[in-house]
């Protein structure tokens, strides 16, 4: 689940670079809720 997450957190990164980084820091929170 986790290695999805950061997929998808990439593909928004390549339209928002400045969210890539805010994005991967609540990745960690998100993946625990999931």
């Amino acid at each position: 689940m986790a290695k999805p997450t950061t997929i998808k957190i990439k593909l928004v990164s390549t339209a928002d670079t400045g969210f890539y980084y805010v994005a991967k820091k609540n990745a960690r929170t998100m993946t625990e809720k999931l």
